[in-house]
């Protein structure tokens, strides 16, 4: 297990290989769902990254509070913010939302990605025993080449439900996408939406499968 991982991880190559992996058409996309899904005017963001999409709902009015672990993110989202009603916060996410049924279908043992000039060698090795997924990745630009470690525990989608209602919230909705097809085993990504108990104000867990 690699303690501490994302302290270290979400920094240059890293986080350029992020920005260029998502077009601004599913950004869009994304925040239009979000938009008609959550009720509250004041929106938490954990993981925000760079902020696409909190920036995005603080230009249509919502007051956003994002937070993150990665200082390179969250300058960009500084940036991208001014004179917007927004807070950005470097903090440690400890809410770990990866799907089991949506990691380990599919799960390859090593895969190649490219993104504009950047290639990614993702290598996987799953404990069950401890429900843990650790992954390996190795960005390669410019024929320069870094490795940085990961790891993560995988949790069903009925334990992330059960997670959810300790801490006061309702699921309400189980998404496979911002199209709003219902989740089922396989769907690579999960949209959980919870209500507040008693208050009018929704939540959004994205789990996003590698």
């Amino acid at each position: 297990m690699y303690p501490n991982w994302e302290l270290n991880f979400f920094r240059d190559v890293a986080c350029d290989m992020w920005r260029l992996a998502v077009t601004p058409a599913q950004t869009q996309a994304e925040v239009e769902f979000l938009q008609k899904t959550l009720a509250a005017s004041n929106l938490l963001d954990v993981p925000c990254g760079n902020g696409r999409h909190s920036v995005e709902l603080a230009r249509a009015g919502a007051r956003v509070t994002g937070v993150d672990s990665s200082v390179e993110f969250l300058t960009e989202a500084r940036n991208n913010s001014r004179n917007l009603d927004a807070r950005w916060i470097q903090a440690d996410m400890c809410d770990l939302s990866w799907a089991a049924e949506s990691i380990l279908p599919g799960l390859q043992h090593s895969r190649w990605y490219k993104v504009g000039d950047i290639y990614m060698l993702s290598r996987n090795q799953y404990h069950p025993r401890d429900a843990r997924l650790d992954i390996e990745y190795t960005f390669v630009r410019n024929g320069k080449e870094e490795m940085r470690p990961s790891s993560s525990y995988v949790l069903t989608v009925n334990e992330i439900c059960r997670m959810t209602h300790q801490v006061g919230l309702e699921p309400q909705q189980l998404l496979a996408s911002v199209a709003g097809e219902p989740y089922q085993l396989g769907s690579q990504r999960l949209l959980l939406v919870t209500e507040k108990k008693n208050e009018r104000a929704r939540v959004k867990h994205p789990a996003n499968a590698v």
